[in-house]
């Protein structure tokens, strides 16, 4: 997604938000020679540990395997990574990879942002661990924007009565609305591309995964457009974060 946003012209930064078990430098193909660790224990200032990555993407790594980032508190981690999303603010768009559970990295990672993107697939497993997130998040910032991307669709409109089936039991036991966002066709190309250490956005254009995701990044990039331009008066927030 993040990406797919840089090639359609947006400056983009990608965080990796799994700070016990990070993989966005794997995934990109890419070798960090700092991240937000370092940042966080000022060993070095955020713009010396963001690297460029494919598209013209700029990524701030996270270390792997720091056992007293992935155990700290959510005030701790609000507190640490909060300013590291604020001075951000040459960027369009923030992607946080927020990774999953509704561990404490999850929640202060979410609670930083503008809005959330609840990604699940039509999975019984997966949606069951989509409402906890829900429930959880609901709970700790609950007027953050929210809402569903649906990944893993096997046929056309899948996508929306997985979302219903959510939708309903949000309402019934949370009294909470979330909206779908997007789905996300399941796709072979993704795995041959993620084993080549490729973006498969750029690898296979045309699949049908990629025309998705790069749809769902427009319009991302539109919705940051239009609240950079409501808030001009306001010139600390020129960036949006998710």
């Amino acid at each position: 997604l993040a990406v797919a946003a840089a090639a359609l012209g947006g400056r983009v930064l990608l965080v990796d938000g799994d700070v016990g078990l990070s993989n966005v430098d794997v995934l990109l193909g890419i070798v960090p020679e700092r991240d937000v660790g370092d940042v966080l224990d000022g060993r070095c200032r955020i713009d010396e540990a963001i690297m460029s990555g494919p598209s013209g993407l700029s990524v701030l790594a996270s270390p792997s395997g720091r056992a007293d980032l992935a155990a700290a508190r959510v005030s701790e981690l609000s507190g640490l990574i909060g300013p590291i999303l604020a001075d951000a603010w040459s960027f369009d768009l923030i992607l946080v990879d927020a990774g999953s559970g509704i561990g404490a990295p999850v929640r202060a990672l979410t609670a930083c942002c503008d809005r959330a993107l609840l990604v699940t697939t039509p999975e019984p497993t997966s949606l069951t661990d989509a409402y906890a997130t829900l429930k959880v998040l609901r709970r700790d910032a609950p007027t953050l924007p929210l809402s569903l991307v649906i990944n893993q669709i096997e046929r056309s409109g899948e996508g929306h009565s997985v979302a219903l089936r959510l939708q309903r039991a949000a309402r019934r036991f949370l009294g909470a609305q979330i909206e779908l966002e997007h789905e996300v066709p399941q796709d072979a190309h993704i795995s041959r591309a993620v084993a080549a250490q490729v973006p498969w956005v750029t690898r296979y254009p045309n699949a049908p995964a990629s025309r998705a995701i790069v749809k769902l990044a427009g319009r991302l990039l539109a919705r940051a457009s239009r609240a950079r331009g409501a808030a001009r008066s306001e010139p600390l927030h020129t960036g949006t974060s998710l």
